[in-house]
């Protein structure tokens, strides 16, 4: 038996020597096809820790402007020249109140967003965002109010053109057995509490809705409260980001650069003078803070607080972005607009309560919020915006404190299975937040004054549904949206001193009808 089996092995040897490029060319080939199927599974399972979903949004809107009557800028008079500030005089004319309305603008927005585990600790999450008006414009015409300048804080919001942009793409690191966890990247700033009841969807962002709503690159450390006996859900966050990189690809590390300020030339009418301004020592924008969140298990329901602190240090006059008729008013093509100094500092505080409980045997539900916040300017002496818009808060040498606040009740419809919405905010003449990022056509939250909003949501399937609703601004004070203006932020009215090449409306009525598929 020994000698057949050592007889087989010697005969098996002497054909793989007689045969040697027959047999290593299976065995090779063996080998190509075991990789094969070793890529096919890691592929496979590489797709099963993706995910991919969205939601597609058609939305309708019909607005009416009321402008009180103002005086209009109409140019510079260069044969009229202060002697001790070398400005020319400005020629302005006075306007009567008018109305205008566009009673048709649609838009369309997809987004499309990812879910990636790749290990038990690392985890990566984005969103890319298509928002087109139709018809629109791929930059948009200045018209005074921030969201008129496209920048990274609200491209994905600013509806332009049909190209992609990445509104969120950030690693969590996630560490086993800590109660640690680490974010880098495009964070998840934009849609926090309490907009989701408003849009009929999960949870959208982290911080505060009336706080911080705008694209934003930084690095976040968190911490679960679960583990100091708290509850579970609770999180508490610090947060580090960038608003302004005054070095690499912006101010270039240079000692002094140029922006050109445009002068309509009130003698010549349809001329303009281009007056270089120096641009020097630009300082990066940064920010930080601290977010934190938890239950109140003990009021029942489902229940979320949410507060916050931030301070956005060396807060530049404007980030760069791209829109027309500005600084150029007479040109109508895309122009580049960059800081020119930086202000000061800004604080901002807040908190949110929302809570929805169940009424009657049925379950029906009934949702309340109440959001508020605070901010405090902290100016740099003397310091003002090279484009002509003053300094922070319209003040240099004054901090000065806003505050703003945000409420509203959502219950259920039985008859029909929809909810019915009311929501009000009121922010005073110094109130700014960090804002530019929310996609109402008009920052609500934004205003300094009073908005009210009523809605319908109608449920047509899962994951499909419309809303209507209307909304109605109402502007105590001019400049809402900046942390910028050019004096006292008051009304303009006729009988001031102040003028503005842009009309600041006294009203605004907003009609609106969305349609939503989550997917």
């Amino acid at each position: 038996m020994k000698r057949m089996a050592t007889t087989w092995i010697l005969l098996l040897c002497a054909a793989t020597l007689l045969a040697p490029t027959t047999v290593w060319a299976d065995v090779e080939e063996d080998i190509e096809e075991l990789n094969d199927r070793l890529d096919e599974l890691e592929l496979k399972t590489a797709k099963n820790k993706l995910s991919f979903f969205g939601d597609f949004r058609v939305r309708y809107d019909y607005q009416k402007w009321h402008v009180n009557p103002y005086q209009q800028l109409m140019g510079f008079d260069f044969n009229n020249v202060d002697p001790q500030s070398g400005m020319p005089a400005p020629v302005f004319m006075p306007v009567e109140a008018y109305e205008a309305d566009n009673s048709e603008s649609w838009s369309a927005r997809l987004r499309l967003k990812m879910d990636y585990k790749a290990g038990k600790s690392v985890h990566f999450t984005g969103r890319l965002n298509m928002h087109r008006q139709f018809g629109g414009s791929h930059v948009p015409l200045f018209n005074g109010f921030p969201n008129t300048v496209l920048s990274s804080f609200n491209s994905t919001a600013v509806p332009t053109d049909d190209l992609v942009h990445v509104e969120r793409a950030a690693v969590t690191w996630d560490p086993q057995n800590t109660p640690f966890f680490f974010t880098l990247g495009r964070q998840a700033a934009t849609g926090g509490p309490p907009k989701e009841f408003r849009e009929n969807k999960v949870r959208q962002g982290t911080p505060g809705a009336l706080m911080i709503d705008a694209q934003i690159d930084g690095l976040m450390a968190g911490f679960h409260l679960g583990a100091i006996g708290l509850p579970e859900e609770g999180i508490v966050r610090l947060c580090y980001g960038t608003g302004f990189e005054a070095g690499f690809g912006s101010g270039g590390l240079t000692n002094q650069t140029f922006v050109n300020m445009y002068f309509p030339d009130a003698n010549n009418p349809g001329q303009v003078v281009a007056m270089p301004m120096p641009v020097s020592e630009l300082e990066d924008s940064k920010v930080m803070g601290f977010c934190a969140e938890t239950p109140i298990p003990a009021l029942g329901g489902d229940n979320l607080l949410s507060f916050g602190g931030f301070r956005m240090l060396a807060m530049t006059d404007i980030p760069y972005g791209m829109t027309r008729g500005f600084p150029n008013v007479l040109s109508t093509q895309p122009q580049a607009v960059t800081a020119t100094t930086n202000l000061g500092d800004m604080d901002l505080f807040g908190a949110c309560w929302q809570h929805t409980v169940e009424i009657g045997e049925a379950g029906y539900e009934l949702t309340y919020f109440g959001s508020f916040a605070t901010n405090k300017s902290h100016p740099d002496e003397g310091t003002f915006s090279l484009y002509g818009f003053g300094p922070m808060l319209g003040n240099s040498s004054e901090d000065l404190t806003g505050k703003a606040y945000y409420v509203g009740v959502q219950g259920d419809v039985p008859p029909t299975g929809g909810k019915l919405g009311f929501e009000f905010n009121r922010g005073d003449e110094n109130w700014f937040a960090y804002l530019s990022g929310a996609d109402d056509v008009n920052s609500k939250l934004s205003t300094r004054g009073s908005v009210f909003e009523a809605y319908y949501i109608q449920p047509i399937q899962k994951g499909f549904d419309f809303r209507v609703g209307m909304q109605s601004y109402q502007y105590d004070y001019a400049f809402s949206g900046w942390h910028i203006s050019p004096g006292p932020i008051e009304n303009f009215e006729l009988n001031n001193e102040i003028f503005s090449p842009y009309p600041f409306p006294d009203t605004i009525t907003n009609v609106y009808a969305v349609m939503d598929l989550t997917f």
